[in-house]
This record gives structure tokens, C-alpha cells and sequence, in this order.
């Protein structure tokens, strides 16, 4: 299993670890290609399922935004983040991001207000 920075840089996971990431366009292949084919995100739980809707969900509600890593805890299967999320880069919330990781891809990514 491997999880963490390998997956750094991601528009959903967004583990850069102890900074802040703004995640633009062109990290919207990338953000499919970081989940399994058949992944899901719950997103305050709403479910997106598969790389294909994972993208569009990304790119309508995802890109442009910036993300601060608040805190990182590894867990067996996965990590758990604390992350201030910026959409637009103005404003903000605090939310909880769970990931679910196998063979280095996310099969499952829950986010919630924290």
C-alpha cells in the first residue's frame, strides 16, 4: 500500500504536505488518474462515482480553488486531513477529507465539513 505525497498534487486529494496548494486546470487529468476506474468521492454526502465523473465534478467545484493542509493522519487503508478549502480562492470552511487508498490509487475520498 502506498499512500501520502505519492499522491501529492492531485486536484482531490491535494496532500502537499505542510503547505498550501492552489489547484489549477491543468491539474484536472490528474485528478482522475489518482482515483481507481471505479473510485468514489462522498462529498458532504452527495456520490460521485468513476474517474470520468470525478473529473467533471472536479472541474465544476474543485479547480480554482486553494487548499491548506491543516493536518495529516495516516490510518490503516488510507489518510485522514484536516483542510481549509478556498473555492475561488476567496472565503473559506474548514472540512475533514478521509481517504481510502489501494495499490497507490484512491478508491474512495469522503469530505465533510469539519
Amino acid at each position: 500500500m502506498r499512500t501520502g505525497p505519492l499522491i501529492a498534487g492531485t486536484a482531490v486529494a491535494v496532500l502537499v504536505v505542510g503547505g498550501i496548494a492552489a489547484v489549477a486546470g491543468s491539474d484536472l487529468p490528474r485528478a482522475g488518474a489518482a482515483f481507481a476506474p471505479d473510485g468514489l468521492v462522498v462529498d458532504v454526502g452527495r456520490e460521485i462515482r468513476g474517474r470520468d465523473a470525478i473529473r467533471r465534478w472536479a472541474a465544476d467545484e474543485v479547480i480554482g480553488g486553494v487548499y491548506e493542509l491543516l493536518g495529516s493522519t495516516p490510518r490503516a487503508g488510507g489518510v485522514s486531513m484536516l483542510v481549509r478549502f478556498q473555492p475561488g480562492g476567496v472565503g473559506g470552511f474548514r472540512a475533514n477529507y478521509h481517504f481510502d487508498i489501494t495499490d497507490g490509487l484512491i478508491t474512495q475520498a469522503t469530505l465533510e465539513y469539519a
